[in-house]
């Protein structure tokens, strides 16, 4: 059976593998790539790494390729988006009628107030300090 990564899997494992060594060329991360995800099979080309480079704006830095700045802005731009869904999600389908949670400081206020623009019907948010979010469900609110 073929292994095999949809463009969307490459490019998050090219931007993971970037970020966390040191690869001088582009055939370096294509071995890697084949060799630890391929399971002996060749799952992707130099050539296509180099495209996928080419369009996710990482560059040669210092002799290794790194993400540019724009590049990590995308990526914590979707992690925080992700974040926020997942952290709506949990609110809306929980059992409890109050959620507390721990966020990345000086991020509560942000989240706080996306997660209300996204829901307000449903959401009611409270910050405490610049890293606690408390949430809960506005009809628990209008029931007092």
């Amino acid at each position: 059976m073929s292994n095999y990564l949809s463009k969307k899997e490459r490019r998050e494992l090219i931007q993971k593998l970037v970020s966390e060594g040191d690869f001088a060329t582009e055939q370096e991360l294509t071995d890697t790539i084949n060799e630890k995800y391929g399971d002996g099979e060749s799952i992707t080309s130099k050539t296509t790494i180099h495209r996928d480079f080419k369009d996710l704006k990482i560059k040669k830095i210092g002799g290794y390729y790194r993400p540019t700045k724009q590049t990590k802005q995308l990526r914590f731009k979707k992690r925080l988006e992700d974040s926020k869904k997942n952290i709506r999600k949990r609110i809306i389908e929980s059992e409890f009628d109050l959620e507390i949670l721990k966020v990345e400081e000086g991020y509560a206020e942000m989240i706080a107030h996306e997660m209300e623009q996204a829901k307000p019907e449903v959401l009611a948010t409270f910050v405490s300090g610049n890293k606690i979010l408390v949430a809960t469900k506005k009809n628990i609110i209008n029931s007092y």
